[in-house]
């Protein structure tokens, strides 16, 4: 989840991390979802990994066209 680290400002780092944790919460199996640090998040229960990267890449790329246009606008 690279692009969290450079998600500095809101609203996008708020939304990226309270989708990100939503829908990590969504698969089946979760039963405990944490954020250890900007860009890392912890999941615990019987959940595929296959289905937790697919939620984790849905959210990447909702944002990723706003994410985009923020990260060009740094310069």
């Amino acid at each position: 989840m690279a692009v969290a680290e450079f998600l500095r400002t809101d609203p996008l780092e708020f939304e990226l991390r309270q989708q990100m944790a939503a829908a990590l919460r969504a698969v089946d199996g979760a039963e405990m979802v944490w954020e250890d640090d900007r860009e890392v998040w912890g999941v615990t229960g019987t959940v595929s990994g296959k289905a937790l990267v697919r939620a984790a890449a849905g959210v990447v790329d909702h944002l990723a066209d706003r994410a985009r246009a923020y990260l060009d606008s740094l310069g």
